[in-house]
């Protein structure tokens, strides 16, 4: 089922919605009933106001064929935030790999102090200039709003992934 819950700042109203559980199934505390209000509910406000929306503001996304010139120039590494499985079968030439989320039975689990202590480990001067890629461009903003959080300033996203990246004919290994 999904919650919604109210988050109130200075008089204005954030709604975050969390998904608890496998969408709508029936459950012996009887919350499929009142499922199709919530996910109403929860629909609506996530086009009004998005929390990772809101922190991604000055996000700067580039096309993968603009992300390969600026790392090939040497100015920009690749950080390819994806599965090492995903990444060991194919990645960006030259990139290096800090998963951001694990792959569980549930789907997909956020690590994010984790990745940051990685991360940190392997870029420690946080003024280094990172291009954040994982599969389709969803990934990497969670990881760009964690980079942002921790102090690392000089962030561009490859606003389509490797998807984009190999779609595009970019270099692979």
């Amino acid at each position: 089922f999904t919650m919604a819950m109210y988050f109130v700042s200075r008089g204005a109203i954030i709604a975050a919605c969390v998904t608890l559980a496998s969408a709508f199934a029936p459950s012996p505390l009887g919350l499929a009933s009142r499922a199709p209000a919530l996910r109403g509910f929860c629909q609506h406000a996530s086009r009004h106001i998005s929390p990772l929306s809101m922190q991604l503001e000055g996000l700067v996304s580039k096309s993968p064929k603009e992300c390969h010139e600026i790392c090939e120039s040497g100015e920009y590494v690749y950080l390819d935030v994806r599965t090492s499985e995903e990444f060991q079968a194919s990645s960006p030439t030259g990139s290096v790999n800090v998963p951001a989320f694990a792959k569980t039975e549930d789907g997909m689990l956020p690590m994010s102090s984790t990745f940051l202590k990685l991360v940190s480990i392997n870029f420690p001067d946080k003024d280094i200039k990172i291009v954040v890629g994982c599969q389709s461009g969803v990934r990497s903003k969670s990881a760009c709003m964690w980079l942002d959080e921790a102090g690392y300033k000089n962030i561009i996203e490859n606003e389509s992934g490797f998807g984009g990246w190999s779609g595009a004919g970019l270099p692979t290994e």
